[in-house]
């Protein structure tokens, strides 16, 4: 019974500890040296609104896309995890896109048609293959993707960038996409970017 009450006077001692250092970042301006922050932006400058426009050229055959890109200020360095501030951010927007049919482009060789370089056989012609699995399945414009903020380069501040796909449908469309940035799962920091989609044709 003595050695019982011995060892339950050092397990209180043990946890309390713990539950000093959870009060002490409790408050938001403990997360950070000063106000914890994120900035989004694109390519480029925003108008007197406060809106950004995006131009593409939506008869192009590559894949039409742009990045939201966001920067954020680091952690304290106590609260860092061997130097790495641990800061996500997520990102949502109200737009979806409905899948009508993937297309594939696949390459067609002939061993005994097909001529011959150093790297190997030259492609007699394509050949599209069509999946309608899909067809009609809506799916989000953003996809609900956690990104990670890391240092960059060059620069005082933590960066990164979410890629977004366009379509032609899109053109003249005002584009809200929303960001929740939460700095070590425990304070949120939230934003939001406007872009207008223009074709550059």
């Amino acid at each position: 019974m003595k050695y019982l009450i011995i060892f339950s006077f050092l397990l209180i001692i043990q946890c309390g500890k713990p539950i000093d250092e959870v009060e002490f970042i409790s408050g938001i301006e403990s997360y950070c040296d000063g106000d914890c922050w994120v900035k989004l932006y694109t390519e480029v400058k925003s108008d007197d609104s406060g809106f950004y426009h995006i131009e593409r050229n939506f008869e192009s055959n590559n894949p039409i896309r742009f990045n939201v890109n966001i920067e954020s200020n680091e952690m304290r360095k106590n609260l860092r995890y061997n130097g790495v501030s641990n800061i996500v951010s997520n990102f949502s927007s109200k737009y979806n896109y409905t899948i009508n049919s993937i297309v594939f482009t696949i390459p067609l060789y002939n061993p005994f048609q097909s001529l011959y370089t150093y790297n190997g056989m030259i492609k007699v012609k394509d050949t599209l293959i069509s999946i309608d699995y899909f067809k009609g399945e809506k799916y989000p414009l953003v996809q609900p993707t956690k990104i990670y903020h890391s240092k960059k380069k060059k620069g005082k501040w933590l960066y990164s960038k979410k890629i977004i796909p366009l379509f032609k449908e899109m053109v003249g469309d005002t584009l809200v996409v929303y960001s929740d940035t939460s700095f070590d799962s425990k304070l949120h920091v939230k934003d939001s970017i406007k872009i207008i989609i223009h074709n550059k044709n």
